[in-house]
């Protein structure tokens, strides 16, 4: 409700947030991730991997919103010319120190604007691949939360990276949890 009384303060990061939540209502997420979890043994035929149809919505909406990403940015700052991150860092009202600081490495910037195009529309399908999940989806997963990390270093853009990096960590394959536990 406080979102809809002033809209003019959201930012993408509320959106994700409300959607992650949503989504998370219908995952079990107390199974792993409370402090009923924390206090009762857990059973060694307790399965780590869980299938239904909230799984699915909340790993579509993950990735789709990268995939639609990428196809909002088809500008040739985006796709020709490499200019974005530089075009972005102009805006003095969004731009960190560092990110003021990296206006001087033009060439740099072309290289993450380019980086970062690549990696939204690929990461995704290393998210849903079948095949080789651990392997894939870690790295994949990884350079986002990454990608997220810096754009937070170098822009003043609200929640939205920090929102994307939790919800990133749900998609984790079980085999990262039972070594982090």
């Amino acid at each position: 409700s406080l979102h809809t009384r002033n809209p003019a303060i959201n930012n993408a990061g509320d959106l994700l947030l409300r959607l992650v939540l949503f989504w998370g209502i219908f995952l079990p997420w107390g199974k792993r991730f409370s402090l009923d979890a924390f206090r009762r043994p857990r059973a060694a035929s307790e399965k780590n991997t869980v299938f239904s149809s909230a799984t699915i919505a909340y790993i579509a909406q993950i990735v789709i919103m990268y995939w639609m990403s990428v196809i909002l940015k088809s500008g040739p700052e985006w796709r020709l010319d490499g200019s974005a991150l530089y075009h972005m860092l102009n805006t003095h009202q969004l731009t960190t120190s560092l990110g003021s600081y990296l206006l001087n490495f033009p060439q740099l910037l072309k290289y993450l604007t380019f980086s970062s195009l690549i990696l939204q529309a690929a990461a995704p399908a290393l998210i849903l691949s079948p095949l080789f999940t651990g392997v894939l989806k870690m790295p994949a997963i990884f350079s986002l939360a990454l990608m997220h990390s810096g754009y937070a270093l170098i822009l003043s853009i609200g929640n939205f990276p920090y929102v994307a990096i939790v919800a990133l960590t749900c998609l984790l394959p079980p085999k990262f949890w039972d070594v982090a536990e």
